[in-house]
């Protein structure tokens, strides 16, 4: 696959989601949590409310992130999700969850979130290492890799303010 090709996919994976709600979004893992588990390094499996899957993960090679659309195989998924001992909700229903919000009301709006390489990378180099998922009202999650100062390669969801303010942002167009 050409880097055309998965950015050109990642942006169209990413437009299927406006206007869906996010029912679950569960990090899978093969040991418990270092950190707190919506900063923590490893792919998101997220379930939309009408039963479709996505899976987001880092692509480390060049610093993105990268989307599956997982299809709808009658169940066979989600019993093997069963069978996964560790999986914790990277967002819950709990009231003091910063992220909330995210299930409550459907995808508003896109944003393709990038960063400017350094000196000794290749242009495509963190061409689109997110996407800021806007909500009625104005909140948004940023969802990506190397999102802070820190540039921590993980799959992470956070808060706009707390991502790097030198993040650029750009909206989704497929």
């Amino acid at each position: 696959m050409t880097r055309t090709a998965y950015l050109d996919d990642n942006r169209a994976i990413g437009a299927k989601l406006i206007g869906r709600r996010i029912r679950s979004a569960l990090r899978l893992l093969n040991s418990e949590p270092d950190e707190h588990v919506r900063l923590e390094w490893g792919p998101v499996l997220v379930e939309m409310d009408d039963g479709a899957f996505y899976l987001i993960d880092c692509e480390e090679s060049k610093s993105n992130v990268i989307l599956f659309e997982l299809p709808n195989d009658g169940g066979r998924f989600r019993d093997m999700l069963a069978r996964r001992v560790i999986r914790p909700s990277v967002v819950t229903n709990n009231p003091n969850d910063p992220l909330r919000f995210t299930l409550d009301e459907p995808i508003a709006r896109i944003d393709v979130v990038s960063r400017a390489p350094t000196d000794d990378q290749g242009a495509d180099w963190f061409e689109m290492c997110g996407l800021r998922l806007g909500f009625p009202g104005g909140a948004s999650v940023v969802i990506g890799t190397h999102l802070t100062t820190s540039m921590i390669p993980s799959t992470s969801f956070m808060l706009s303010d707390e991502v790097d303010p030198a993040l650029r942002y750009s909206p989704l167009r497929p």
